[in-house]
């Protein structure tokens, strides 16, 4: 697993390492269905993390694609970013 830091919110949490663009595209899917339960339950069934992390992980991928989690303005960038306008992480899936 690998660390992370909002610079926004500065919630530190763990992203597994093994989670891969098919992965991506589960959660995705859960997340703008919209089932935040479901994926926090998927994330940790199938990446072996915690309640707390799995939210902290989701709570910063956009329910929009290409829109900021906290702020809605446009990403510039894929991936993981850090919008422009707010400073928050985003998993810009």
């Amino acid at each position: 697993m690998r660390s992370v830091q909002c610079p926004r919110c500065k919630v530190k949490f763990e992203i597994p390492e093994a989670l891969g663009e098919a992965d991506k595209a589960a959660l995705l899917e859960l997340l703008r269905g919209p089932q935040f339960i479901r994926a926090m339950g998927w994330l940790m069934e199938h990446h072996h993390t915690g309640l707390g992390n799995a939210k902290a992980l989701l709570m910063h991928v956009p329910r929009e694609e290409g829109l900021c989690v906290y702020c809605n303005r446009e990403l510039l960038d894929e991936g993981e970013t850090i919008c422009p306008v707010c400073n928050a992480l985003n998993f810009n899936w």
